[in-house]
């Protein structure tokens, strides 16, 4: 808790001594959940000090560890984590689906907590990608138990700031300037140090708001940072209540959705024959050769609604199948458990890894001793960089790690071919595909959830 109470001051020497110390202690007495919850503040560390590579390393080996133990708690840490990490790498979608997935184990158990960090987080992930109904509802639900809870500055200010920047892009950049003022005054308050991220996105929706409110702006954001935490949390709740859902888009009157998958004959089919598939939508039909990307559509299209792992679509594996049946499929398909792309790093390199580590242990000491900062700095550099690679390809006790575990495979794999089919519908017919990419989200889960309630 030192190390963890140090990154929030910003003090990172520090809380990489107490988390390393923290660690090892960890290893020696066989603490596997200790050793998880250590792994996961020391990839939180990483992302304050914009070492991202790190942060995915400890991020992957806590939930590696934390898939081992019996409870299944242990995933919430590491699965922020790596929410986060996505979002450094852009991935807003993945980001998402690892929070939907933290907040379920969350729910499962109760943890009040834990669940309303990561619907913060969520929400955040909705507002970037502007998705505003979902924002909205997120936020919304947010207040009530921050109310009840008693939860700390860094969760409300959370919470009051990204309704600042859901309020600048609904268009009230005096509202969100306010509501951004006053979310700066607590976290200087409370000496408390953002992500480098969430900084450079704080400054951005700051400047658009300032560019936006004009006149209003300097007014607006000196008000701000006079309001108390309580009242920025009253005016952000008042601001949601009094702000109108965003219309839902309407279906298209002359192609209900429930017929995008019908039966021979019909006047909008989603049917293959053959080598080709017959897409209908809006009273006009296409055909397009054949593909994987287009058997998932067509299987999200028949259970709208209703979530499907990643690794089904990636295997074929049908609704309903047994535990038989479905490692058959896994192992034909190659992502069964055992099946991975093979180590990251084969002997013969994990050797020269360590030898050149040896190396550089030799070099820093000369430099030391020479008193030379800059070939100090050089073989720092270096170093790390070999431990990071190395570290990536070997976990605890020198096991050596696959490139890619199956479910991330699988992901990756299924939301290429989704995406690469989309854009060969939106060629031949840009209505349908449009309404495909608004509809479906894929992820570890892959879902076809229009924003239109189907009939």
């Amino acid at each position: 808790m030192a190390g963890v109470l140090s990154i929030r001051i910003g003090e990172f020497e520090a809380a990489e001594r107490y988390l390393t110390e923290s660690r090892q202690l960890a290893i020696e007495d066989g603490r596997r959940p200790d050793l998880v919850n250590v792994l996961a503040f020391q990839a939180g560390l990483a992302l304050h000090r914009g070492d991202i590579e790190t942060a995915r390393m400890s991020g992957e080996e806590a939930l590696r560890l934390a898939r081992q133990a019996d409870d299944e708690r242990l995933l919430i840490k590491p699965l922020n984590r790596l929410a986060l990490v996505a979002v450094y790498d852009s991935d807003l979608e993945r980001s998402r689906d690892l929070y939907r997935q933290a907040i379920g184990i969350a729910e499962r158990h109760e943890a009040v907590w834990a669940a309303l960090v990561q619907r913060a987080n969520l929400a955040e992930i909705a507002i970037e990608m502007e998705d505003h109904g979902s924002a909205r509802h997120a936020l919304a639900g947010l207040f009530p138990i921050i109310a009840e809870t008693g939860a700390t500055p860094s969760i409300a200010v959370n919470a009051v700031s990204s309704t600042g920047i859901l309020a600048v892009q609904l268009g009230e950049p005096a509202v969100g300037l306010r509501l951004l003022g006053a979310a700066r005054a607590e976290m200087d308050r409370v000496r408390y140090h953002d992500l480098p991220l969430d900084v450079e996105r704080y400054r951005r929706w700051i400047e658009t708001a300032t560019e936006q409110a004009a006149g209003e702006a300097d007014a607006a954001w000196s008000q701000g940072l006079e309001l108390s935490l309580d009242q920025a949390l009253a005016e952000a709740q008042a601001f949601l209540a009094e702000t109108p859902e965003a219309p839902r888009e309407a279906a298209p009157t002359s192609t209900p959705i429930a017929e995008l998958l019908t039966e021979p004959g019909a006047a909008n089919p989603f049917l293959r024959e053959g080598d080709f598939w017959s897409l209908g939508f809006a009273g006009r039909v296409v055909r397009l050769r054949d593909s994987k990307g287009l058997r998932d559509i067509a299987r999200l299209l028949a259970c709208p609604g209703r979530e499907l792992a990643a690794v089904d679509l990636a295997a074929s594996v049908q609704p309903g199948a047994g535990a038989a049946a479905r490692g058959r499929a896994f192992a034909e398909s190659g992502f069964g458990l055992e099946a991975d792309a093979g180590p990251a790093l084969d002997a013969q390199a994990r050797r020269q890894y360590r030898e050149r580590l040896e190396e550089l242990e030799v070099e820093l000491a000369g430099a030391a001793a020479a008193n030379d900062p800059e070939r100090a700095a050089q073989a720092h550099q270096e170093r790390d960089l070999l431990l990071s690679e190395l570290g990536a390809a070997v976990g605890l006790g020198g096991r050596q790690r696959a490139s890619l575990d199956p479910a991330e495979r699988a992901r990756k794999a299924v939301t290429g071919r989704i995406r690469e089919a989309i854009g060969h519908i939106e060629v031949v017919h840009s209505e349908l595909g449009r309404h495909l990419r608004r509809s479906i989200r894929t992820g570890t889960f892959c879902v076809y959830d229009p924003p239109a309630p189907t009939v």
